[in-house]
């Protein structure tokens, strides 16, 4: 893959183990982070930072609000089951002009850990657009 292929990304798509992912308008967070852990250097006379305990990041997904309950539903299954609630798997495609695949995120142990919505807003011609928006708790984010 060419680095330039990135430039030519179009859309996306997201997938999450049996809800609709085709309305989803923003996608944001995916990544890895590591805890920065001080320690003293072999002196003991300066700081020095360490890799700790890495996490994936929350993924945070908006999508029009169209009354589809999947997210809503997913969110009431964590409230009563707590950690028995079912982790999902999921991935985000990146897609260039011609619907071909120039990347792709793929994500497992996944819960929602919050869901918002529907929030209301205008667009420029005054029409009132509807969106929700699911934060999702990863245990893991790779690139493939």
């Amino acid at each position: 893959m060419a680095g330039t292929d990135f430039l030519t990304v179009s859309t996306y798509e997201v997938k999450i183990d049996n809800l609709p992912g085709d309305s989803f308008v923003r996608v944001s967070g995916i990544g890895i982070e590591a805890e920065d852990i001080p320690a003293k250097d072999d002196n003991g006379k300066h700081t020095v930072n360490t890799p700790g305990v890495t996490n994936a990041r929350d993924l945070t997904l908006v999508r029009r609000f169209t009354g589809d309950k999947s997210l809503h539903d997913w969110m009431q299954e964590v409230k009563t089951k707590g950690n028995m609630a079912k982790k999902r798997t999921g991935s985000v495609r990146l897609l260039n002009n011609e619907q071909k695949q120039v990347a792709q995120f793929d994500f497992d142990g996944a819960w929602i850990k919050a869901w918002y919505g529907p929030e209301l807003s205008k667009d420029a011609m005054g029409n009132t657009i509807l969106a929700e928006t699911a934060v999702l708790s990863v245990l893991d984010v790779k690139m493939v």
